[in-house]
């Protein structure tokens, strides 16, 4: 696991979410956001750890970013082909 920090924190942000869709009263949104924390926390039991992966392409895609590899769409440009 790279970095559990990012792992955490997307974690926290979903359960608060969560809480609060339930506050709100939108149920399902509530139950959706807890189910996707469920659901990381099982997949990190089996040794794959989803906030890793989610952090390691948003560092790739700021880096594409601050190099200009990206068009101002998001989409990837003078790409080299290997």
């Amino acid at each position: 696991m790279e970095d559990p920090a990012s792992s955490e924190g997307i974690a926290v942000i979903c359960l608060t979410i969560s809480l609060t869709a339930y506050l709100a009263g939108c149920i399902i949104m509530g139950d959706l956001f807890s189910l996707m924390v469920a659901l990381a926390s099982l997949m990190v039991l089996f040794g794959f750890c989803i906030g890793c992966v989610v952090r390691e392409r948003w560092l790739e895609w700021k880096a594409r970013c601050r190099f200009g590899t990206l068009s101002a769409d998001g989409c990837a440009i003078n790409e080299p082909s290997l």
